[in-house]
């Protein structure tokens, strides 16, 4: 009675061998196949290296110039309210002694009201230029985009890749699927014609 059941144990690790051994080879032959098609033409491939575009393209120049310029004019500005405010303060905190208390009182609503504006107009600041950064980021995207359209209406790239060095998921290209001189003096060709 043991003998059968001996005979079954051993048929079924033969199955399960059989199996397990047999499967990775028709697997590897699938993954192959589905790696290396060979019904379908090969794809066109390019890549843009942003960190160029970044640091040759004149529009990103001009407009950093524009939010730098606009920056440091609001950062004066808001420094003379804020060393204007702080001398009213001093000179408040001087003479409150010699003021009656309703006198006081209105001087100091006075100026936390002057101090919540300067507070206020500095978060509008903030938000404004915020607001300017992403409607310059949506400008260069566009720009980017256009130039992509009238080269591939020649070459006709099937997939073009972003390129960075602080966020590439490629790591290793051929030179010769480098677009970037060509999107960048396009850009830069249409960014000085619509100057003029």
């Amino acid at each position: 009675m043991k003998t059968p059941n001996i005979i079954l144990h051993a048929l079924s690790l033969i199955c399960i061998a059989y199996l397990f051994f047999s499967k990775p080879k028709q697997a590897q032959e699938n993954k192959i196949d589905s790696v290396h098609p060979t019904n379908q033409e090969s794809l066109k491939i390019a890549y843009i290296n942003v960190d160029s575009i970044d640091k040759h393209f004149i529009m990103i120049q001009d407009l950093s110039k524009s939010i730098e310029k606009k920056q440091k004019s609001f950062e004066y500005q808001f420094q003379n309210k804020v060393k204007k405010f702080q001398e009213d303060l001093t000179k408040f905190q001087e003479q409150a002694k010699f003021l009656t208390q309703e006198q006081a009182l209105e001087q100091q609503a006075e100026l936390a009201q002057r101090e919540q504006t300067i507070l206020q107009s500095e978060q509008v600041y903030a938000e404004k230029l915020l607001k300017m950064k992403e409607e310059n980021q949506s400008k260069l995207y566009q720009a980017v985009q256009d130039v992509i359209k009238q080269i591939n209406d020649s070459t006709e790239f099937d997939l073009v890749l972003r390129v960075d060095q602080s966020m590439s998921s490629v790591f290793h290209a051929s030179d010769s699927l480098d677009i970037t001189t060509q999107v960048l003096s396009r850009l830069n060709q249409s960014y000085l014609g619509s100057k003029k």
